[in-house]
């Protein structure tokens, strides 16, 4: 009996070349650039390869392609996932205040939301201001907009300090009142900016502007005309003349 091994040895590895070498150089040939004509799909060399499904393997075998996928089947296996176009899904952000007859005071939510949307939003969400009443963009307005965009998903955060009847009833009601033309998309509400857990932060460093901006004298020269502060500095005085 040959011992496995001695087989492996001897066996000439050019044995396997002449089933290999066909279906390898058709590989190839299907990866070369067309020289012209034939209407060849220059960008594409998976289309012709492709094409060699019905030849034969890698190890000269008959191949066979597989069956086309079903109609009513939404991914075709047989092509790469890169080849097909990324969701063109979004989210609308609408941020929504009361409104108001001054012009400035609608601008200030249309300059906030283009800040907003370049500083903090994500590429595929569309920002978009919406006011309660008394100015144009309406919450309805404003929601047809971010449909027509292409958003699926509709974020709606209420830009009210105060839970108030407008905030947790009207602005609501408004918003699925919108949402109601447009059955295949979606809602949601925020809390109120008020609600908000950076507010407390945001106060803070407002007011801590403001005192540095009035010139409020340093914590250390406020001690120091203290009445603690004067018996210190007696204290300090002693010490030198002992």
């Amino acid at each position: 009996m040959v011992p496995l091994a001695l087989l492996l040895v001897v066996t000439p590895a050019a044995a396997y070349a002449p089933r290999r070498a066909p279906r390898l150089r058709a590989v190839a040939r299907a990866l070369e650039p067309p020289t012209g004509g034939g209407g060849d799909d220059l960008t594409n060399p998976m289309a012709r390869l492709m094409d060699l499904a019905d030849g034969l393997g890698l190890d000269g075998e008959p191949f066979a392609a597989s069956e086309p996928p079903a109609a009513d089947f939404d991914i075709d296996p047989r092509v790469s996932p890169m080849a097909y176009e990324a969701s063109t899904a979004r989210v609308g952000v609408m941020v929504v205040d009361h409104g108001s007859k001054r012009e400035a005071a609608n601008e200030r939510l249309i300059t906030l939301c283009a800040a907003y949307a370049e500083s903090h939003a994500k590429p595929d969400w569309v920002v978009a201001p919406a006011h309660m009443e008394l100015a144009s963009p309406s919450i309805e307005e404003a929601f047809d907009a971010l449909v027509a965009q292409g958003c699926d998903l509709v974020v709606c955060h209420p830009f009210f300090l105060s839970p108030g009847r407008h905030a947790t009833e009207d602005v609501p009601e408004l918003l699925e009142a919108a949402k109601a033309k447009h059955p295949g998309v979606r809602a949601v509400m925020t809390p109120i900016t008020g609600a908000a857990p950076g507010l407390l932060d945001l106060v803070d460093a407002t007011v801590r502007d403001a005192v540095a901006a009035a010139g409020a004298p340093a914590p250390e020269a406020a001690f120091e005309d203290s009445f603690f502060g004067s018996i210190a500095a007696a204290i300090a005085e002693d010490q030198k003349a002992a």
